[in-house]
Parts: structure tokens; C-alpha cells; sequence
């Protein structure tokens, strides 16, 4: 992760302002994926004034963690270095001093956690990412497998006759009586059984017109990405693909403003909204918790903020504000227009005979293409922890099968963190760096080939996921948000700063705690249980 920071701040020099407004474009970038696309469908299922207030609850409490995280990394450092004041530079010597600025630069999410709670809170880290950052993914998989099979069907069924209208109302693959009026006026039906997608009155995309069978487009678009991301995966370090994040950012942009320009152009109000809707407001929830995805790469990006350090709650607070406009204007003014007719990604309610609308989603598929790499690359280092560490089901068994290369030797001369980012500093601060769980070095008697297995299949997995919930791009994003990003965002953070600060919080901040913890656990199992009710009518109809 602190790979991905490093490669957006780029090694040249710059002014103090425009330090400063790339370290805010990278918080901002850490918030804002393609979660928003979906912001209107979620206010659907909440109602207008729920929504809302649902959408200050949740913004309010994902911006205070992320900042509790970072006031956990100084209560970790403390407690690693065993001082009374972590604030008070005079009362170290030269080595601590050295000691603390490096950990600072180094210290992970999942460190942090580890001094907390030991290996439980390492899992819960790791737990939340792999779902998180597994499940945006998937996302991807079936947004563009969606929406570049809306723009390229493979076989379209159109009905016409002379003179006639069809009615609009058609059920997909289900045997229909589709009533038609000649121009005579006289009725006319028919019945038949449709098995592909059927032309109808409208310009907008409905997903659940667009697969027909193991044959579709659908399959075709996603087995094709699986090379494409494949590639990708084989990357070894992801400081290759910096310049992808700023395609990425830029598609984000162009995707708000011509959303919102299409919706702003003909704006008028639906009349199927609501301003409660209580059954299905736990969608809501795990669908928005998804869309604050930021509080894993938190640390990276304060780590390499060093003078601008004292800004970051500043810069925290500015980018979530922006976020949570984006994320409000376009959820409120989607589901106003569109009512109970909004998709599950509101862009498929553009006209697909709009050349303004295949540009637009041209660049929002090329963003997330970019993206997806980038939100792949913790998953891939966790999986190869797991299974090609030392000691691990595929790795060297014994020290004594680990290269001398591998090994991570101490030398009074060298640096603290050598450019392969292993540990090589006195005694001193080696007993002190053992507490942390360094991140494990992969030994090279491990082949590459395995490695490169283990890419491919986690690739080749998440498009398999893609084809079963094809339908489902909100529901399954809600599920992911409900699991994963409620444990990074809201458990975790509490968790560990209650289990580093103890009884000096005071029991109003631990009451505090305590309270976003709870709505973590509730709102996340509410939300979990909804997207999988979601998910198992919507494969029913």
C-alpha cells in the first residue's frame, strides 16, 4: 500500500501548494472509486430523508475513524518504543528519536492492529481487505461485463410489424402475452417465449435484459478482461503502474460531470419517490459504508505526507466533504429523476443512442480497467503470505531452506530499511522492530511459476464470482461493504483505540467507541442479512 502512495507523489520536488494539493488529491482518490455510479440506486432503497440522514451518519463516522487510526498509529509507536510521551522529542536519544521517525514512514493498518490486539486484530485487517479489495473486483468485473454487453450485444430480437405498436411491458425469459394494436385499431396478441433481449420503448439500459444464457456477451466480455487483468497481476511492484491512478482520477471527474449534466439537463421529478423505506434501508447502508473504502490506505498516505503531516486532518476533513457531496448530489438528484426506475449503476439509464453516452461510459470503463490492478495488489500479497512465507503450506519449511538472500540480516553500518524494504539497523532497534509483524519477505527458492499461478487463479475466481452475480452489481457491493468495509472502517479502528489508549480515554470517548463499534456489528449484520435476501429475489425473477 505504501507502494501506491509513493507512486502518485512521484520522486521530483515541488512547491509547498502544490505538495499540498497532491497529498489532498491522494486522500480524495482513496475515497472515490466507482461506488458513487451507484449512489442513486442506494437512495432507492432508503427513501430521500432516510438517505440522508443514514448518508451524515455514515460520513461522519467514517471520516472520525479514519482519523482515530491515525491517532492510533502514535499510540502504537508509543507503546512499541515504551514511552510516557510519544509528543515529547526531547525525552529520546539519538537512536529512538531515528527509531520513531523510521516506524512513522513504515508502520502498516495491519501493524497498527497487531500491537493492539496480536494476531486478532492482524486477521481482522487482513479479513477486511481480502473482502474488500476482492469484492471491488468483482465490482469491476461485472460493471464493465454490464455495460460494454449494453453497447455490443451479441444478439438483440427485435419484434416489429407494419403499423404496429408493441407494449412495452415485457418480463424477461418468461412466457408472455404482449398485447398489440394494428392501425386500425383492432387487438391483436400473440405469445411466445423470450429468450434473448427484446427491443423496447426505451433508451435506457436495464441489466436484466442483457445476458441470454451461457451464450451472452456478457461471458464473452468478461472472459476476455481475464488475460488483461492477468497481466496486471504478474506485476511485481506496483510503483509500474503509477500513472494508471491519474486515468483513474480523471474518468472519476469526466463520469461525475457528465452524469450529472445528463441528469440536470431534463431534470424533473419522479413520482415514485419515498422518504422512508425502513425494509430495505440496510442496503443502503452497506452500500454507502462501500463507497467510504479510503480507511485502508489511510496510513500510507499520512506516512508519506512528512512536512505536510500537520495538515492531514485538515486535508481529511476538506476531501470526505467533497466526497460526500459527490456521493449526495448525485444518489439525491439520480433517485429524483429517476424514482423507482434508477438502475443499480445510474449510468445505465443514459441513452445508448447518444454519442455523448458511449463516451462517457468509454472513459469510465477505461478508469476502472486502471483501477482495478491497483485495488488487486493487497489481495495478492496477503494470499502469497499465506501460502509462500516461511513456514507457510507452499513455502520453506525451515530457516535453513531460506536463501541467505532471503534472510534478514543486522549490520551497525547500514540503514534502518534497505530499498527491498528489509530491516538492517543495530541491535537495538532490530529487538525493537521484531515486535512488528513485518510484512514477509517471499523467499527466492519460492518459483516464480507458483507465484504467478496464484495470480492468474485469483484473477480467473473473481471473474467466476462476476458471472454468478452478474444481476446483482449493488446488492453484492452492499454485501461487501456490510462485511468488509464496516471491519476496517468502523470495528477496527475503535477496537484498537480503545485497546491502546485503555483507561486514559475516559469512559465518554470509550462510551464513544464502543457505540460506532455496535453500529459497525449491527448495521453490518442487518446489511449482510438484506443483500443476501436481495440477491436470492432478484435471481428468482
Amino acid at each position: 500500500m505504501d507502494d501506491i502512495t509513493t507512486a502518485t507523489r512521484g520522486p521530483g520536488k515541488c512547491s509547498k501548494a502544490g505538495r499540498l494539493t497532491l497529498d489532498f488529491a491522494n486522500i480524495f482518490k482513496a475515497f472515490i472509486g466507482t461506488n458513487y455510479l451507484a449512489a442513486a440506486f442506494n437512495f432507492s432503497q432508503s427513501g430521500l430523508v432516510l438517505g440522508a440522514i443514514g448518508m451524515v451518519i455514515i460520513a461522519t463516522a467514517a471520516v472520525h475513524c479514519c482519523h482515530l487510526i491515525v491517532t492510533c498509529k502514535k499510540l502504537a509507536i508509543r507503546k512499541i518504543l515504551e514511552l510516557q510521551d510519544s509528543n515529547n522529542d526531547a525525552a529520546l536519544n539519538p537512536t529512538q528519536l531515528k527509531l520513531r521517525k523510521r516506524i512513522e514512514r513504515r508502520l502498516s493498518y495491519g501493524d497498527i492492529a497487531w500491537v493492539a490486539a496480536g494476531q486478532m486484530g492482524l486477521a481482522l485487517v487482513n479479513f477486511g481487505l481480502v473482502v474488500t479489495q476482492f469484492g471491488f473486483c468483482v465490482g469491476y468485473y461485472i460493471f464493465l461485463g454490464n455495460t460494454l454487453s449494453n453497447f455490443f450485444p451479441l444478439v438483440e430480437e427485435t419484434i416489429s410489424f407494419p403499423s404496429v405498436t408493441l407494449s412495452p411491458s415485457i418480463t424477461h425469459n418468461s412466457t408472455v402475452t404482449p398485447a398489440v394494436t394494428s392501425a386500425d385499431n383492432s387487438h391483436v396478441s400473440f405469445s411466445g417465449t423470450t429468450m434473448h433481449s427484446v427491443t423496447k420503448n426505451s433508451s435506457s439500459f436495464d441489466p436484466s435484459l442483457h445476458h441470454s444464457g451461457p451464450a451472452s456477451m456478457y461471458y464473452i466480455i468478461v472472459a476476455s478482461l481475464i488475460p488483461i487483468f492477468a497481466i496486471f497481476a504478474l506485476l511485481r511492484n506496483i510503483r509500474q503502474l503509477g500513472s494508471s491512478s491519474l486515468v483513474a482520477n480523471i474518468s472519476v471527474l469526466v463520469g461525475y460531470v457528465a452524469v450529472l449534466g445528463f441528469i440536470l439537463s431534463d431534470f424533473h421529478v419522479s413520482d415514485s419517490i419515498e422518504l422512508y423505506r425502513w425494509a430495505t434501508f440496510p442496503i443502503f447502508f452497506g452500500g454507502v459504508t462501500a463507497g467510504y473504502e479510503g480507511i485502508g490506505t489511510i496510513i500510507p498516505i499520512e506516512s508519506s505526507m512528512e512536512e505536510n503531516r500537520k495538515y492531514y486532518p485538515h486535508l481529511l476533513y476538506a476531501a470526505t466533504i467533497l466526497f460526500t457531496f459527490v456521493l449526495a448530489s448525485l444518489g439525491i438528484l439520480g433517485y429524483l429523476h429517476y424514482g423507482d426506475d434508477v438502475q443499480q449503476i445510474v449510468i445505465w439509464n443514459l441513452p445508448v443512442d447518444s454519442v455523448l453516452s458511449y463516451l462517457v461510459n468509454s472513459v469510465i470503463c477505461i478508469g476502472i480497467l486502471f483501477t482495478f490492478p491497483l485495488q488487486n495488489f493487497p489481495v495478492i500479497d496477503i494470499f502469497e503470505e499465506l501460502l509462500f512465507a516461511q513456514g507457510r503450506i507452499c513455502g520453506p519449511a525451515s530457516v535453513e531452506q531460506v536463501s541467505t538472500n532471503d534472510k534478514k540480516t543486522f549490520d551497525e553500518s547500514s540503514p534502518l530499511l534497505n530499498t527491498s524494504g528489509e530491516i538492517q539497523e543495530d541491535k537495538e532497534m532490530a529487538e525493537i522492530l521484531e515486535k512488528l509483524p513485518v510484512a514477509a519477505v517471499i523467499p527466492d527458492s519460492v518459483s516464480a511459476w507458483k507465484r504467478n499461478m496464484l495470480r492468474c487463479f485469483i484473477v480467473i475466481l473473481q471473474a467466476g464470482v462476476a458471472v454468478i452475480f452478474r444481476n446483482d452489481f449493488a446488492y453484492f457491493m452492499s454485501f461487501v461493504g456490510a462485511l468488509g468495509s464496516t471491519t476496517l472502517g468502523y470495528i477496527v479502528p475503535c477496537f484498537t483505540h480503545i485497546r491502546l489508549g485503555g483507561q486514559r480515554l475516559g469512559w465518554p470517548i470509550i462510551t464513544k467507541d464502543v457505540a460506532i463499534i455496535l453500529l459497525g456489528i449491527v448495521g453490518g449484520a442487518a446489511s449482510v442479512y438484506a443483500s443476501i435476501v436481495a440477491i436470492i429475489n432478484n435471481a428468482s425473477i
